[in-house]
């Protein structure tokens, strides 16, 4: 019966996260859920068996004054019914607070998706889809996240098991798609961060594949070091879609808001503090913002010099999927933005105490 009314909570929770604000329920499943709480009642044990009693305060002293009959309430009198109410019960009428507003709605035919999950058919039930207006500005607190003891291979495999039953989370994945963490040398020293999944990476379920994966793969490969030797996480642990703020077009994907980022932090952390990697390196103007809050006014402001975040130098650049976009403008432009991150990457470079060669410092130029 708990597991049950906990199940009950969970959905009317997801639903409440969806944007609903009430549910239509039958009469017929308001008496089923009526009768199966009334039938545990009857055969659960009292309370006192199942845990110790709780201390209460001692009751307040009573007087032992009764009240005389003549000052005793009297029950009012029953009135024909076509004699209109005196002065006296007209004021106890109305000082008599109006029985208490019925929320759940009562459907007059038809079964609703909730009935549906009362019944036991969750087929029918409600999900999130990619059309659905979630209000994330109402997200719960982020999730209290404390690693387990063992090597970082076990608490990483804790970690992606926490972010899998993440409820919260749950509710923006669209069905089938799986949350996504980082992946790479669980021992780098340098921890890159990306902002959010792409629909590519809930596919493959770790970050960066595609052509701005390829991109970055030869990026890290110029520094002369490979994708085995790096960590590469997001910032965010699900794909941002289908929700827009105000009353905008809905899109396939968008840029993950402040409330959305503030939730998955704790899992970016955790993963810092599993990988304890020496320097962070983080892409865009989405991770920056998430990264620095307040501090972040600009990329352009942002980048090129050192910041700090969990206790760790932060360097921010452009993301490669805006040195791509910039080889459509053109070879120089396309030039000229890959020496702006490489520029990065060499006073990463040089604060890890990597070799750096001439030619190295001459790229792009």
């Amino acid at each position: 019966m708990r597991l049950s009314l906990q199940t009950l909570v969970e959905e009317l929770q997801r639903l409440k996260l969806s944007g609903q604000g009430t549910v239509s329920v039958s009469e017929e499943s308001l008496n089923k859920l009526r009768a199966a709480v009334n039938k545990h009642s009857l055969t659960a044990p009292a309370v006192e068996e199942i845990a110790p009693p709780i201390a209460r305060p001692p009751a307040p002293r009573q007087s032992t004054a009764l009240a005389s009959p003549s000052t005793a309430p009297k029950p009012l009198a029953p009135r024909p019914e076509n004699r209109p109410p005196s002065s006296n019960e007209a004021t106890q009428q109305a000082s008599t607070p109006p029985p208490p507003e019925r929320r759940v709605q009562a459907t007059p035919a038809g079964p609703s998706a909730f009935d549906s999950f009362l019944s036991g058919n969750t087929k029918s039930a409600p999900t999130p889809s990619s059309s659905s207006h979630h209000p994330t500005s109402r997200l719960p607190d982020p999730p209290e996240l404390v690693l387990p003891e063992g090597d970082k291979a076990t608490q990483l495999a804790w970690l992606l098991e926490k972010a899998r039953n993440d409820f919260t989370a749950k509710t923006f994945i669209r069905p089938g798609k799986r949350p996504v963490l980082g992946s790479g040398n669980l021992d780098a020293s340098l921890f890159f961060i990306s902002e959010a999944p792409t629909i590519d990476e809930e596919n493959e379920t770790s970050p960066q594949p595609g052509s701005s994966g390829e991109l970055l793969a030869r990026m890290i490969q110029g520094m002369g070091l490979t994708r085995d030797q790096i960590f590469l996480a997001n910032i965010m642990t699900w794909r941002a879609h289908g929700i827009v703020e105000g009353n905008g077009p809905i899109k396939d994907s968008r840029d993950p808001n402040l409330h959305e980022m503030a939730y998955c932090m704790p899992y970016l952390k955790a993963q810092i503090d599993i990988v304890r990697p020496r320097l962070l390196i983080a892409f865009g103007a989405t991770a920056a913002k998430g990264l620095l809050g307040s501090n972040f006014k600009t990329l352009f402001d942002a980048r090129g010099r050192w910041q700090t975040f969990h206790e760790r130098p932060l360097m921010v650049t452009y993301h490669p999927n805006y040195l791509l976009h910039k080889a459509t403008e053109g070879k120089l432009a396309e030039k000229k933005a890959k020496r702006s991150v490489w520029e990065d990457l060499l006073k990463v470079m040089e604060r890890a105490e990597l070799e750096i060669s001439e030619k190295q410092r001459a790229y792009f130029l």
